[in-house]
């Protein structure tokens, strides 16, 4: 990563978005997903326009379908909304996991 990008992430706490800035000051260090520093330019990019829209957006990331999701779908999360941030989607939606896996993978083979 070249050091330009170093601030990159911050601009997560340009969004109005309450969770944007949730995910800015979430500790990734330890999280497979590794720091946010070392996240790239283009995925904090579709985050930003993620925690951007209107609607509820739920973005989904990398072998686990790892969470992450906009003020609008903390509303569809409920309670889950405090701690599923970051969190496998199997683990989130546990009761609906083997039909969310299947459309899933689905999605993936195309």
């Amino acid at each position: 990563m070249s050091e330009n990008q170093n601030d990159w992430p911050g601009v997560l706490l340009t969004s109005s978005d309450l969770n944007a800035k949730k995910i800015y000051e979430k500790d990734w260090s330890q999280h497979s997903m590794g720091p946010i520093e070392k996240w790239s330019k283009s995925f904090i990019t579709i985050l930003t326009t993620s925690m951007g829209s209107q609607f509820p957006a739920l973005m989904l990331w990398g072998e686990d379908f790892i969470t992450f999701y906009n003020a609008g779908y903390a509303a569809v999360l409920g309670d889950k909304q405090y701690w599923a941030l970051g969190v496998p989607l199997k683990d989130v939606w546990p009761e609906a996991w083997e039909s969310l896996n299947g459309m899933l993978k689905g999605v993936l083979l195309i």
